[in-house]
């Protein structure tokens, strides 16, 4: 009797476990495991975000070693590692990570990003990689809260760089800009 009793627990145990691994969409479009499933509570390290796989766009990966990534046409993405921080984002009780990377000599895709990291299971994926800026200059990252402020310079108009705040919010798993307005 004992033991049948131990096998209906595992049997339950593993529909459980099934029913909660479903899949989503990541904010690529591409199928990842879903969010809710099995999330670690401690945020990704800066070490996990110098090896994360970034989306940019619909159809690139691009997969950091060290902190770096340099195409083949001379493409270049670097973590700008003073600007990591973590905090639980969505409220749900696991920590996410946010840093910003600088991408140069991607023509069009040149200039600032913001990304929002998490682990899952044992691997760190991006909730997304937003773009902050084609130039200038990031000044501050901070947390407040769910929302991920960024204090970011541009060049206006004669050459004077304009000051400007970013705020961004993680919805539904994905990241999404808030604001944007001038300091």
């Amino acid at each position: 009797m004992k033991d049948n009793r131990r096998l209906v627990a595992l049997g339950l145990a593993a529909a459980l476990s099934t029913a909660c691994d479903g899949h989503g969409a990541s904010p690529d479009g591409r199928d990842v495991p879903h969010l809710t499933a099995a999330m670690e509570e401690t945020a990704p390290t800066l070490q996990d975000a110098a090896t994360a796989t970034y989306w940019r766009g619909q159809s690139r990966e691009i997969t950091l070693a060290n902190g770096q990534f340099r195409g083949t046409s001379g493409e270049r993405v670097e973590l700008l590692r003073q600007f990591y921080r973590t905090g639980d984002l969505d409220a749900d009780g696991a920590e996410d990570a946010v840093v910003v990377l600088s991408a140069t000599d991607a023509g069009a895709a040149s200039g600032f990003y913001v990304a929002v990291l998490r682990h899952l299971g044992t691997a760190t994926i991006t909730l997304g990689a937003e773009r902050l800026a084609s130039a200038g200059e990031v000044q501050g990252l901070d947390l407040d809260g769910r929302r991920i402020v960024v204090d970011i310079t541009r060049p206006g108009p004669g050459g004077q760089s304009e000051p400007a705040r970013v705020t961004y919010e993680v919805r539904a798993g994905a990241l999404v800009k808030v604001s944007e307005q001038a300091r």
